[in-house]
């Protein structure tokens, strides 16, 4: 089998060795299914690892999250896991000779797989997935290959078949039955019939763009779900696609995803037209700030739970509706949230711990229940980056939270708040003199001084 892998077309290594062999994990997402997996070692004496993939639709070409992320990626802290990049990864899709795919792993302009073996030789079919993709991932190089089943060798196209006959006929079955049951929204107890939403932002003078499923449909089809994501971006052409791709991409129906930005003008607006289909709503207009386009989006949701994932940050899992199903009599859900290094919060949360600790919780890896946006009122506008800060501080003193000892999401320092930590200080230290006493606000005092000076030397001398 290794002579017959090393005359897969363009493949990127050579291999030396198979050094394992085993089924690859069954999945269901994004039109593919798992034949084999593989841990070889190439000539290099480097270890990759190799999932072979049949690929019956070209939704798989709508993701890049999916192929980097180990499926169902549930770790607890105290697995001392660690996200250090240290494996390089190829995945292969096979498929059949008509299937159509795109020429670039992103957008939706598809051609023809070429027919015949020269014109397929020059074509590069392994796509390294860009390096912007991976700062969550467990891998230091992912590349990913697509090729026809006609331009396999005799013995791999044996293999395949043999893998084919026995097990793909059920699993394409069980996918298309997980489909078709999966398009009708399942109607949770979670739902609140009497929650109010707008349907679309009133119209605005300045606005540039807007789409999404709700434009194209009534309110009679209006299906109920059961988590509401909102995305907040400004000129971020570079990141918010991942972002898309992680709430897009989730297991099972049942969430409505609602996406605000602030006027881009570097093409963020072009992109998100790409995903327009997969949006419930999104609008394209200036806007007062993060704060401002957090609340406009709360105006719009319709659901129970709310999450907001901020431009550039993304879901490491796949599962989260199955998760809120769980946790349905929760009214406030967080987990750890992974970023460059380092676990917000940097230890477990528990309801006994006092609420300075409690206001580290991340939104990117919380949900609340709508009502509490209900009780408790909106984002402060007065706070450009440090709005959630002054929520949670706000709320938990009044409302308890279950935490789930598991990472859900990543975070990139890129928002707003990294870019101007003076003002983040600044925010912070007002919020927390309005509702720390004063021994945990000298303690927070401390801490953020020590924080500000601490990094403004790292800057100086680096």
């Amino acid at each position: 089998m290794t002579r017959s892998l090393n005359q897969i077309p363009s493949i990127p290594i050579q291999i030396k060795n198979i050094l394992e062999l085993s089924k690859h994990e069954d999945t269901l997402l994004s039109d593919w299914v798992g034949c084999f997996s593989l841990k070889v070692l190439d000539f290099s004496d480097q270890i990759w690892f190799l999932d072979v993939r049949y690929a019956f639709g070209s939704e798989i070409f709508k993701q890049h999250l999916i192929d980097f992320l180990d499926f169902n990626l549930i770790h607890n802290q105290g697995n001392n896991y660690s996200f250090a990049k240290k494996k390089q990864k190829l995945i292969l899709y096979i498929c059949a000779d008509d299937l159509e795919f795109p020429n670039a792993y992103t957008g939706f302009n598809f051609t023809k797989l070429p027919y015949s073996k020269e014109k397929f030789f020059a074509t590069n079919i392994w796509h390294p997935i860009p390096e912007h993709y991976l700062p969550a991932s467990n891998y230091q190089k992912v590349y990913r290959g697509l090729v026809a089943i006609k331009f396999l060798s005799s013995d791999l196209a044996k293999f395949f078949y043999s893998f084919l006959n026995t097990n793909l006929k059920s699993k394409s079955e069980k996918s298309s039955n997980t489909r078709s049951s999966l398009n009708i929204s399942k109607v949770s107890n979670i739902c609140n019939d009497n929650d109010a939403f707008q349907y679309t932002l009133p119209r605005n003078a300045y606005r540039k763009a807007e789409g999404g499923r709700r434009l194209l449909l009534n309110d009679s089809n209006l299906t109920k779900t059961n988590l509401t994501v909102i995305t907040v971006v400004f000129n971020n052409v570079k990141f918010i696609e991942q972002t898309i791709q992680s709430v897009i991409n989730q297991q099972r129906n049942g969430l409505e995803y609602i996406l605000i930005d602030g006027g881009s003008t570097d093409g963020t607006v072009e992109l998100i037209q790409k995903y327009s289909e997969h949006l419930t709503y999104w609008v394209s207009e200036p806007d007062r700030g993060i704060s401002h386009a957090f609340n406009k989006a709360l105006l719009l949701s319709k659901n129970s739970w709310l999450n907001f994932m901020n431009s550039g940050d993304y879901f490491i899992r796949f599962d989260i509706l199955s998760l809120l199903e769980k946790h349905s009599e929760q009214n406030i859900l967080t987990g750890f949230c992974q970023s460059d290094g380092f676990s917000l919060p940097s230890k477990n949360l528990t309801n006994q711990l006092g609420i300075a600790s409690k206001a580290k919780l991340s939104h990117q890896a919380s949900f609340t229940k709508k009502y509490i946006f209900t009780k408790y009122g909106s984002f402060d506008e007065f706070y450009y980056s440090r709005m959630d800060y002054q929520f949670w501080m706000r709320v938990l003193p009044h409302e308890k939270f279950y935490f789930i000892k598991q990472y859900l999401a990543y975070y990139q320092k890129i928002g707003e708040s990294n870019k101007n930590l003076v003002r983040m200080y600044k925010e912070e230290l007002i919020i927390n003199s309005k509702f720390l006493p004063a021994v945990y606000f000298l303690r927070r005092l401390f801490i953020i001084v020590g924080s500000f000076f601490y990094k403004l030397l790292i800057s100086r001398y680096r």
